[in-house]
């Protein structure tokens, strides 16, 4: 569910202000709302601090090591170390690509001074390094002498020596700047230099838990500044807005009271935007992760989907994967991630959705009869449900639960409109997405409509060109009415089609991993090395298709509730996350 926050005033004295953070941040329930534009020198003079602090723990992280810590009271100086011996080995690594282009460049040419052709020059010896076709090295100059060092089909690499200065502009290749022995030497400078550069980085790593910790103080710092800045001021008072949860009300009040500080609470206005805080039992708290990684938050003033999108996740994940043998894999393989990593991990809801989300598609690929494919092991397992094994019945799964789908968003509305003829018009539009199911239905499938679809064409639109958009003037509401009924209409069949891409990703699945058997089979186990080849097109092509089904779920599994669903349900995901004022590390 959504938490009813309450609007919150602070009114503290100005010499108070700092104290009254610190306690409002241990107290952490307040949610800060600027009420002025936050700027200032300080402010970007600590921005910068951070910015600093992160880049060089940034740095840092690429040396990690067992070494004893220590403390930095001089950070400033530290971090301009850091980041300066990074620029400096950058800029070294740069010069070794460079020196190595040069390298590869010139080593056929063999390793020679260019100095000297100069010295020959001065003397009457002019030298010319040259690359052309064996056309051109028939045709040179009768005073050249060319001394050929490769020769191909296509092209000749020649020393032409002349004591003409002949006009070779065309054929020549100019001088390297240093010979490539001077070249490798100095590259060679540039690697024993990035080698010092690494060596002080890794020395400097025994300083992060100093650095993270000066970050964490000037991050908190920065937040304060902020906090003050916004805060509105009267002479010697100062303001402080904000929200909080009205669960915890009572306490914040026995806290202002305690501190002597002003406080004033009420509801939330229709202008006010409140930040939305999800409070849900641990099980429905699962499918948290997926909200976090689509930066989707509902409303305020919205509903909580998280209930429907979690059974309907998992649903589409078993059908987008279809298969109990990738289902079992992704058990195993979490389950192996979760024993490494669950003891680091303070979250450990990803781990269970994952598992929860896997069972359907194990539950799925049963009820199919498809384990790592249908071909591979297709004489021995067998569909429990054979009457998923026609496309056909699959496809009228799909539209079904599309139906079913959004029935439910127009249900949920109906009920928060129940007190108003709203939700009549409600009832209409449950009516229109199945009557956009049964004409589905029929152009896909070939199925006759039922004979109560004439009842569903009139009493639907009816419900909602008349009850939609009530106005005093019936008339009017009535156009308003037809005016929606005609904008939504095709997109309303269109949602319901959309479901069909649970069968299309799915049937694609499939034919992947059968594609991937046959080609194993074809390669066969009569010998150690087919064997080996098999295995491995196996162990690669069913990779591969379940990372691509992982994609499929992302895609379309996650649209169909984030797009088709939400939009029926009227949710625009607009809300601000509930992010109040406590003491926190982010690094």
């Amino acid at each position: 569910m959504i938490v009813r926050m309450k609007k919150t005033y602070l009114v503290v004295q100005k010499k108070d202000v700092l104290p009254a953070l610190k306690t409002l941040r241990d107290l952490g329930v307040v949610h800060i709302e600027h009420q002025e534009t936050v700027q200032g020198e300080q402010i970007n003079r600590i921005k910068d601090d951070t910015t600093l602090l992160k880049q060089s723990l940034d740095i840092l992280a690429g040396f990690q090591h067992e070494v004893k810590q220590e403390s930095c009271p001089a950070w400033p100086e530290k971090v301009e170390e850091i980041i300066r011996l990074s620029s400096e080995m950058a800029r070294h690594k740069e010069s070794v690509i460079k020196w190595q282009d040069m390298i590869d460049q010139w080593k056929a040419w063999g390793d020679f001074d260019p100095q000297d052709f100069h010295d020959l020059a001065e003397k009457g010896v002019y030298l010319h390094l040259a690359q052309m076709s064996p056309a051109e090295a028939k045709n040179l100059p009768p005073a050249a002498v060319v001394i050929r060092l490769q020769t191909t089909k296509s092209f000749v690499r020649c020393l032409i020596a002349s004591k003409e200065n002949l006009d070779l502009a065309h054929l020549s290749i100019g001088l390297p700047p240093l010979s490539v022995g001077q070249m490798s030497s100095l590259q060679d400078e540039e690697r024993i230099k990035i080698q010092e550069c690494e060596k002080r980085l890794k020395e400097n790593y025994r300083h992060v838990p100093s650095l993270r910790e000066a970050w964490n103080a000037r991050h908190e710092q920065l937040r304060f500044e902020e906090i003050i800045a916004g805060m509105r001021k009267e002479e010697q008072l100062s303001v402080l807005k904000g929200y909080s949860p009205a669960e915890n009300a009572e306490q914040l009040i026995k806290t202002a009271q305690k501190e002597h500080w002003g406080i004033l609470m009420e509801d939330p206005a229709d202008a006010d935007n409140p930040p939305t805080l999800l409070k849900n039992p641990r099980w429905i708290e699962m499918i948290n992760p997926v909200f976090n990684f689509m930066n989707s938050i509902p409303g305020y003033r919205e509903l909580d989907v998280s209930v429907l999108f979690l059974i309907f996740l998992s649903i589409f994940f078993g059908i987008l994967i279809g298969d109990a043998g990738y289902g079992i894999l992704f058990i195993i393989l979490t389950a192996v991630l979760h024993k490494k990593l669950g003891v680091k991990i303070r979250n450990q809801a990803p781990f269970f959705l994952i598992y929860t989300m896997s069972l359907f598609a194990i539950i799925w690929g049963v009820m199919t009869g498809t384990f790592l494919g249908t071909k591979l092991f297709g004489a021995w397992i067998k569909p429990v449900v054979p009457w998923l094994t026609d496309n056909k019945n699959v496809q009228l799964v799909c539209f079904l639960l599309g139906a079913g789908h959004l029935t439910l968003a127009h249900v949920w509305r109906a009920i928060n409109r129940i007190n108003s003829v709203l939700a009549l018009a409600e009832v209409g539009w449950i009516l229109i997405v199945w009557g956009c199911f049964y004409f589905t239905r029929m152009l896909i499938l070939n199925e006759p409509l039922p004979k109560f679809i004439n009842i569903i064409l009139i009493l639907g639109p009816g419900l909602v060109i008349l009850f939609n958009q009530p106005r005093k003037n019936i008339l009017a509401g009535i156009g308003l009415g037809l005016g929606d009924f005609l904008l939504n209409v095709m997109s309303f069949f269109g949602d319901t089609v959309s479901y069909i891409r649970l069968f299309a990703v799915g049937l694609a699945g499939v034919a992947v991993a059968d594609a991937f058997n046959q080609m194993a089979l074809s390669a066969g186990f009569n010998s150690f090395l087919a064997g080996i080849l098999a295995v491995f097109v196996l162990v690669v092509g069913h990779a591969l298709n379940m990372i691509l089904a992982c994609f499929g779920v992302l895609v379309h599994g996650v649209r169909l509730n984030l797009l088709e669903f939400s939009s029926h349900l009227g949710m625009e995901w607009s809300g601000v996350e509930y992010n109040p004022l406590r003491k926190k590390s982010d690094l």
